[in-house]
């Protein structure tokens, strides 16, 4: 068979990109053992070696429209089309996109989130180039409003769920207590984000980690989501702590499907990013979300997270009350995360299958 071409933010740092990147291939995979697989890739080397894939590099054009060429289909996954994305990858994706029509392939975008898009140039070349896809799988409701917001009506539509939820289902659900859990107390996990509000972010989790490790005896893990900017803030918050030996930092990145088994060791979690708090609720872990992304917002309402802080307004006196009610509440909290995220976990092995059937490498599960 012709294959796949996959593009999306891969080898660029991103755990949770990676997690997507892994999901999709193997659930490609399992539906299709014999489909061949090239990535679009930032390290392709890396992403080739990890992921079991071939894989050429962004900046090859010549490369990835020889491989468009000869593929029956371009799958473009994660990432997303809204205001907290840069322009320049939106439009390099559109770019990918509008080579994948000239060369007369298919496309379908998996996984994709869509938001407010200020720019008119981004918002009309949006409309044109979507509306050229075969089939578009949404992560969720609200990018379907904003899909929709852009005019785009020609290609079929479907809301599955976040591709990297089907790393998580296995985990979850094995009923074994997380690796790495102390019999005194939880481990806490912290997933912070780089911005340009890091330095009061910084205080704030230094105070969270201090109280929880002083009050509930917890050892605290922070791990950068996005390598190596998250890790600088990782690296401060440990700086700025009173209990420093109660606090460790994960200083590498995190690859492939790796990140499910990392977010599940944990008792609970403090999430500013949303493939972690995804993963984690995969895992039935309970997690306070902090964020002002919309879309991360209707995910933690719909697993029963209740409503996510407000990255810019949070106080550490909000996140901890939140933490503390989630660790004594955690058990019957984490039965029904588990039993809200696993239709989920479902609906997100559909998207290897929708996404062949309509690229054309459609096969037989298990054998071709």
């Amino acid at each position: 068979m012709p294959g796949l071409v996959l593009c999306g933010p891969f080898g660029l740092g991103g755990a949770g990109h990676e997690a997507t990147l892994a999901a999709l291939v193997r659930d490609l995979r399992a539906q299709n053992p014999d489909v061949g697989l090239t990535v679009v890739s930032g390290r392709p080397g890396r992403t080739g070696r990890v992921h079991g894939v071939r894989s050429i590099g962004r900046s090859d054009v010549v490369a990835i429209a020889r491989a468009l060429r000869s593929a029956s289909g371009f799958l473009v996954a994660g990432g997303g089309f809204h205001d907290l994305n840069r322009g320049s990858d939106v439009r390099y994706t559109l770019g990918l996109m509008g080579l994948a029509n000239a060369l007369r392939r298919k496309v379908v975008l998996c996984g994709l989130g869509f938001g407010p898009l200020r720019s008119p140039l981004l918002r009309r070349l949006c409309h044109r180039l979507l509306d050229q896809a075969d089939l578009i799988l949404l992560p969720c409701a609200s990018s379907r409003e904003a899909l929709e917001g852009l005019g785009v009506r020609r290609p079929p539509v479907k809301v599955t769920a976040y591709p990297c939820l089907s790393l998580g289902g296995d985990v979850g659900q094995s009923g074994a207590a997380p690796a790495g859990r102390p019999a005194r107390g939880p481990v806490l996990g912290i997933a912070p984000r780089s911005s340009e509000e890091a330095a009061s972010r910084v205080a704030m989790l230094a105070r969270v980690a201090d109280h929880l490790a002083a009050n509930l005896d917890a050892e605290v893990a922070l791990f950068p989501m996005c390598y190596p900017n998250d890790l600088v803030v990782c690296r401060a918050v440990l700086k700025a702590v009173r209990h420093p030996d109660r606090v460790t930092v994960h200083g590498r990145p995190i690859e492939g499907g790796e990140l499910v088994e990392h977010v599940a060791r944990f008792d609970l979690l403090l999430s500013m990013d949303l493939e972690s708090m995804v993963l984690a609720a995969a895992a039935g872990v309970p997690t306070v979300p902090v964020s002002s992304e919309p879309w991360v917002a209707a995910f933690a309402e719909k697993v029963g997270l209740g409503p996510a802080l407000h990255c810019e307004s949070a106080r550490a006196e909000d996140v901890l009350f939140r933490l503390e009610t989630a660790w004594r509440d955690r058990d019957k909290l984490s039965r029904n995360i588990l039993r809200a995220t696993r239709p989920l976990a479902a609906a997100a092995r559909d998207n290897a299958s929708l996404a062949l059937g309509a690229l054309g490498e459609a096969g037989s599960a298990g054998g071709g």
